[in-house]
């Protein structure tokens, strides 16, 4: 039976920020955990645009079973941010 699935990780440096204008650089992991390959996978994130960065080309090719595929993006810290005193932290 397929198993058509992917586990999504991100994380963030530094953990801490406290000034706006301070940036914030996630990293984000894509790891095909399921048995079939997956083809059209799309990595999006709201608060920047995720960059490729290792794995096979995604443009071209299709996220394998077993294979991670990594991206980066940087956030610049906002006041509003500061003031609420969190940044959501989310990727799909």
């Amino acid at each position: 039976m397929a198993d058509c699935r992917a586990t999504i990780d991100k994380t963030r440096a530094p953990a801490i920020v406290s000034d706006a204008d301070d940036e914030v650089v996630y990293t984000i992991t894509v790891l095909n955990d399921g048995n079939v390959s997956l083809d059209t996978v799309a990595v999006t994130d709201p608060r920047c645009t995720p960059v490729f960065q290792s794995g096979d080309n995604p443009t071209v090719g299709s996220l394998d079973v077993g294979e991670t595929w990594t991206y980066t993006c940087t956030y610049t810290v906002t006041q509003a941010d500061i003031d609420s005193g969190s940044i959501p932290n989310t990727a799909t």
